[in-house]
């Protein structure tokens, strides 16, 4: 069997879908690799919602075979939103948590990417689910001032604002902005921080939404998962003195535990929470996702 074909059987039967539903999603992910094309085309999500899905689309595919391809923090994020809610989508790629959000939760998002052709995918994505009266799309870059930078294109879910190690890349210039300018007066709920090692910098420009107390929780990619980097130690430092504190989400229980989780499992994200009680209260109360016949 190809190498590639093992890595994604791990990967599904190690998710917590993957192991409730490991026919399932095996049956999908070989259905997946068949018939995948060039052309997007309309593959279900979770709920009712839908996604734009073509062959290559790393994590457009993870939902395709599991459902939520980030389980924990995705499920966080709907059980945690509710109607009126304002949630910050910051390098959004081809929407997955923004359409979770708008489509499921039913709160309004400020969604941001700032490549090009993947910023069309999300429009598209917003378009299919119709959710366009609930989602203002910001092409821009997001850091800690504001100007024009440069930024790659050809990345994949891991485009980011160039350094010095991506000369030989596909790159645009784009504009930047930074999180204050970007919701003005505005107070979202939940921020979702995927920018590609410069979450730093992101939250550095986001010291007036910090400091609002309608900002529950941020979910901040940190890569190493909860292993304190030299990288990592600055923003959760920044975090800690606003009143934030990590955490894990165990959406089958819906309860939060510590952040350092199950020995040798690797987290992508970190869950930064700042008010538990009403958390803990909104996501008990949340309904259900249907998620691969599953009741999450």
């Amino acid at each position: 069997m190809p190498r590639e074909a093992l890595a994604i059987g791990r990967f599904v039967l190690g998710h917590p879908i993957g192991r409730r539903r490991p026919l399932r999603c095996l049956f999908d992910v070989a259905r997946w690799q068949l018939t995948a094309g060039a052309e997007p085309r309309v593959v279900p999500f979770a709920g009712d919602a839908r996604l734009l899905a073509r062959r290559g689309e790393t994590g457009v595919t993870g939902n395709v075979y599991l459902g939520l391809h980030e389980f924990a923090d995705m499920a966080f994020v709907v059980h945690a939103l509710r109607p009126g809610d304002l949630f910050g989508d910051i390098g959004a790629n081809a929407g997955s948590y923004t359409v979770l959000a708008a489509r499921l939760a039913q709160a309004s998002v400020i969604a941001v990417e700032p490549v090009p052709q993947t910023a069309e995918r999300l429009r598209a994505n917003i378009a299919l689910n119709g959710i366009a009266d609930r989602v203002e799309l910001h092409r821009v870059a997001v850091s800690d001032r504001t100007g024009t930078v440069r930024f790659t294109i050809d990345a994949d879910t891991v485009n980011r604002i160039a350094g010095q190690t991506d000369a030989q890349r596909a790159m645009c210039d784009v504009p930047c902005t930074t999180l204050h300018a970007l919701f003005g007066e505005r107070a979202p709920t939940l921020l979702e921080i995927d920018v590609e090692g410069h979450e730093g910098r992101v939250i550095e420009g986001a010291r007036r939404l910090l400091k609002d107390a309608g900002l529950l929780a941020l979910v901040v990619e940190e890569g190493s998962g909860f292993g304190l980097t030299p990288d990592s130690r600055p923003v959760r430092r920044m975090l800690q003195e606003h009143g934030f504190a990590p955490a894990i989400y165990d959406p089958w229980a819906r309860r939060f535990g510590a952040a350092e989780g199950p020995r040798g499992e690797r987290r992508e994200n970190v869950l930064w929470l700042r008010d538990r009680v009403e958390l803990e209260r909104r996501v008990r109360e949340a309904p259900p996702i249907l998620v691969k016949g599953l009741r999450v």
